[in-house]
Formats: C-alpha cells, sequence, structure tokens
C-alpha cells in the first residue's frame, strides 16, 4: 500500500522542494515552548496551621504538596517574616519573582509582579522580608494566590510556579493576628542582663531603674523558662573595705527587695544576691568616670538551672586595689594544693617629708562623706654597716638610732626588746 502526505488537496510530491525546505527551517528556529511545573494545593486539600504560644511566637503555615512549606511567622522582638522551606534545593537561575494571580473561578483578574529577590547559590530555603511578607498576607486578604516563580538553573525551559493557596484563609488568619497583638515586645536577650547605678554613697533605685525592674518582672512573669536570677552589687575603692561590702550589699536589697514586692523573689523565681563590695573592680578606679561605673547593681537571668557545687570549674581569683602610687598591691588567691610563691622583700618606708595619700569615703566632688582611716607615721630608717670577712666592723661615728620592726608580722628580736620597741 502507498502512503501519501497530501497538503491543500496536492501529494506532497507535487510541492515545489526549495519551499518545503524553507518551511521546515522556519519550524526549527521556532523557540521550544517553556516547560512549566506547577506546585499548589487546590480548594480540597488546602490546609492552614495557626500555632503559637501567644507570648513569644507566632506562626501561620500551609503545606504546598510535593514542594515544602509556607511559613508567616514572627517572634518577640522580631519583625514578620514569611519563609518557604522547600523539600529539595532550588536551582534558580537569577532571580525568584512573587507574583499575584487569582484563582481559577477567578480568571478575568489577570497576574502582577509583586516583588522579587535574588539568589546567589542553591537553597532550601526562600525568605523574603517583613514589609514583603505583608504584602503577601494582603493579597490572601482579597482571595488571591501569591506565587514564587523562577528558571532553573542550567535548563531555561523549565520554569517553578509554587503557589499559597487563600482557600479557608481567614479563620486560622484571626488566629494568627490574635497571637500577634499578645506578643511580647522584646526577646529574653533583651531582660538577660541589667545594670543599676547608683550616686556616691546612695544605694536608692530611680524612676529609669523602676522602669526598667518593671520590664524585667513582666518577662519573668510570661516566661515559664526562666529559672533564676543573680544580683551583684559593686561600689568604687574609696573607703573602708567593709563599709563597701554593706554599701553593696544595700544596693543588691534594693533590687530584691522591689522584685518581692511585684510578686517574684521567692515566688516566681529564686532571686540570689552577692556583694563584691570594692573587689572585682569593673573598671579603673583612678578616674570619676571609672569610679562612677563600678558603683553598679547587676541584675542577671538565667533559664537554666544552675549547676551543683561539685561540677563548678576552678579557677583563680584576682583582684588588683588602688593604694599608694607605684605601689600597688596584687591578690592572687592560690588554687587547692598549690604552693605558696615566696615573700617578695621589704621596702623602704616612704619620707616623712612626702605627703602621704589618703583614702577616703568617695571623694567629696563626688557629693559623700569623707572620713580618712588612720594613718601610722613612718621614719626614715638607718641602717648599721654590715661586717664582712675582709675588714672587722667600725664603730659608727655617730649614734645610732634603734632598729624597728618593718612589719607587725616580722618576729621581735632582742635589740628591740631592750630599745622598747
Amino acid at each position: 500500500m502507498f502512503w501519501s502526505i497530501t497538503t491543500y488537496n496536492k501529494p506532497i510530491s507535487d510541492i515545489d522542494m526549495p519551499h518545503l525546505l524553507l518551511f521546515l527551517l522556519l519550524l526549527l528556529s521556532l523557540p521550544a515552548q517553556a516547560v512549566i511545573q506547577k506546585f499548589g494545593a487546590n480548594e480540597h486539600n488546602t490546609v492552614w496551621i495557626s500555632d503559637g504560644d501567644n507570648k513569644f511566637q507566632c506562626s501561620l503555615k500551609q503545606t504546598i504538596p510535593n514542594y515544602g512549606e509556607a511559613t508567616f511567622g514572627r517572634s518577640a522582638g522580631d519583625k514578620l517574616q514569611l519563609k518557604f522551606e522547600l523539600i529539595h534545593p532550588n536551582r534558580a537561575e537569577r532571580e525568584i519573582e512573587l507574583i499575584s494571580r487569582p484563582p481559577l473561578w477567578r480568571h478575568e483578574r489577570g497576574s502582577r509582579l509583586l516583588d522579587s529577590i535574588q539568589l546567589n547559590e542553591p537553597t532550601t530555603q526562600i525568605q523574603f522580608n517583613s514589609q514583603q511578607a505583608r504584602v503577601v498576607l494582603t493579597e490572601l486578604e482579597q482571595g488571591l494566590f501569591p506565587t514564587i516563580r523562577y528558571f532553573v538553573k542550567e535548563d531555561d525551559n523549565r520554569e517553578v510556579n509554587a503557589a499559597i493557596s487563600s482557600v479557608n484563609f481567614q479563620p486560622s488568619y484571626n488566629q494568627f493576628l490574635s497571637c500577634l497583638s499578645q506578643l511580647m515586645p522584646y526577646p529574653f536577650e533583651y531582660v538577660k542582663e541589667s545594670k543599676f547605678y547608683f550616686r556616691s554613697g546612695k544605694s536608692t533605685l530611680s524612676a529609669i531603674d523602676k522602669r526598667r525592674l518593671n520590664e524585667v518582672i513582666t518577662y519573668v512573669k510570661a516566661d515559664p523558662e526562666i529559672k533564676w536570677a543573680q544580683i551583684k552589687g559593686y561600689t568604687d575603692s574609696r573607703g573602708f573595705r567593709h563599709y563597701n561590702d554593706k554599701l553593696g550589699e544595700q544596693r543588691t536589697k534594693a533590687i530584691q527587695d522591689y522584685l518581692a514586692s511585684h510578686g517574684v523573689n521567692g515566688i516566681s523565681i529564686d532571686v540570689n544576691i552577692k556583694s563584691y563590695g570594692e573587689r572585682m573592680p569593673i573598671e579603673s578606679n583612678r578616674t570619676a568616670k571609672g569610679r562612677a561605673l563600678n558603683r553598679v547593681a547587676i541584675f542577671t537571668l538565667f533559664n537554666r538551672e544552675p549547676l551543683p557545687p561539685e561540677e563548678l570549674p576552678e579557677f583563680e581569683f584576682e583582684n588588683i586595689f588602688d593604694t599608694l602610687p607605684g605601689q600597688e598591691a596584687q591578690y592572687k588567691a592560690p588554687l587547692p594544693g598549690a604552693r605558696a610563691a615566696p615573700e617578695p622583700a621589704p621596702q623602704a618606708a616612704p619620707s616623712l617629708v612626702e605627703p602621704i595619700q589618703q583614702q577616703a569615703i568617695e571623694s567629696p566632688e563626688e557629693n559623700a562623706l569623707v572620713i580618712p582611716p588612720p594613718v601610722e607615721p613612718a621614719a626614715a630608717e638607718k641602717v648599721r654597716p654590715t661586717p664582712t670577712a675582709d675588714a672587722p666592723p667600725t664603730e659608727p661615728t655617730e649614734p645610732t638610732e634603734p632598729t624597728e620592726r618593718k612589719s607587725l608580722f616580722e618576729p621581735i628580736t632582742a635589740d628591740m626588746v631592750e630599745t622598747g620597741k
């Protein structure tokens, strides 16, 4: 049997071959039709889930079959975001477009471009900012289908479309809005640590301090994960150490009492206080600015249980106190079992003609009472010449002053007893 192709009621053998070749070349020159992959839930399997604890996090999500999940989310202190979690990494060629498309039953309304973002590498997460997320929510409220569209890298003929369905959107959206209205305005990091500064010699909380504590109290009452709190009190180095220890304790007690009066201390969480006084200074006490920064109480919240004593790490406690210029004393507590360091050689006492600087309880320019501690007089000491093996000892040409004890911890010698020292 003979088969023939007819065109315009003529056998193909009657068609001019040059025209046939031209027709075939035109067909080959036409661009290939792009393959479009569409993902999205239909009116029968669209499910919205509104989730959140109404205090620290709210989310509204929808599963896109065979593609991933679209989630609107906001945490305490953060902005609204829209994220697409993909099952497989996307391979967008250049950019991802965010477009709005009508549903099938509203085909008279055309599509429009909302925004676009750039991606530099394949990823399983596509994220839009707060403004873009709000635009998408508005489109969903109007019954439209916001869609992300991009071309696959190394395959220009494949276009990917992933749509968010607006079916059954409003009930879950109302729950999401209710959650957002009760969201805490700040996260845990905002209230984790607070510093309260005090005037010289004072332990009274200011109005600003109380406003800050009210923010902390509100958060503590809302977050069941807060386990305990710690308050550390500090002072500057002016004055007697025992006085500064008491002053640091008064500053911590002022914060603790305020918490207790608002139903926090001992009820919601345990509050531990510790006064370091002038020890462990935060800044140098040689300047007025440094002393002001050291008159502080630090309040810290913890969302975990404290470590038991047997699990605490060993450490060396090092402290530096401000004394006379050029005579800074350093205290370093040895670790258990450590060998004690040799004592340094005694230094000569200062001359009587040199002015002796005294400590005071926070200087007069800082509005505090000045109480100088007693200062023991020190006299210049003349040392007898020491005999050597080469020459016998010689008598001094003038009377020699009796030897004085250089330290309260120096043993008493016979010559000291004779002279009555």
